[in-house]
């Protein structure tokens, strides 16, 4: 992105900022950074932008082999189940600070997926579904019910549902027309 004009923060921006406070040793996992810090970074980085922006933010902590700072309390019997408790309280506390300004954190969309589906399963369902959640704080009052039926969809459909949901929460970023067909220009 940055041979398009955009600024970037890469592993070594984050890597950088976690030195200059000390926390780099306790930090550094087999795959990375371990999300708490990485994500708690992002969050300042994020909190710290003026304007629009995009971020795609990629963690590592839910891959084998499953490892968790050590500070960490471990309550579950497995390493992945583990591994994962750590991601979610990790994505809890990154809320937690984008949280602080409530303005501009009820402005953003997140958008939260996995760049694959179970590895450690047999069912071929399970090993092809993507996980994948869209975030609004300030559509708090939308519920969700349960489907009757099972569905399916693919990356490509949920392209049109972000579009159609950030055009209903008023981001014209992306454009209402890639919705629906815009009546003013045939």
């Amino acid at each position: 992105m940055a041979n398009q004009g955009y600024e970037t923060f890469e592993y070594n921006y984050f890597q950088d900022r976690l030195d200059r406070k000390n926390k780099l040793k306790e930090s550094n996992a087999i795959l990375g950074i371990f999300d708490g810090p990485f994500l708690d970074e992002c969050a300042d980085t994020l909190a710290s932008q003026n304007g629009f922006f995009t971020a795609h933010i990629m963690t590592s902590t839910s891959h084998s082999p499953w490892k968790i700072p050590q500070s960490f309390q471990a309550p579950l019997p497995s390493a992945i189940a583990n591994a994962f408790n750590y991601v979610d309280a990790s994505i809890k506390i990154f809320f937690e600070i984008l949280g602080a300004d409530p303005v501009k954190f009820n402005q953003i969309l997140f958008v939260i997926v996995a760049d694959h589906g179970s590895a450690y399963s047999n069912n071929v369902v399970e090993q092809i579904r993507i996980p994948l959640f869209f975030i609004v704080l300030r559509l708090k009052h939308i519920t969700f019910v349960k489907n009757q039926r099972p569905m399916s969809a693919s990356l490509i459909s949920c392209q049109r549902y972000l579009l159609l949901l950030a055009a209903s929460i008023g981001i014209a970023a992306w454009g209402k027309t890639s919705c629906k067909r815009d009546r003013t220009t045939g």
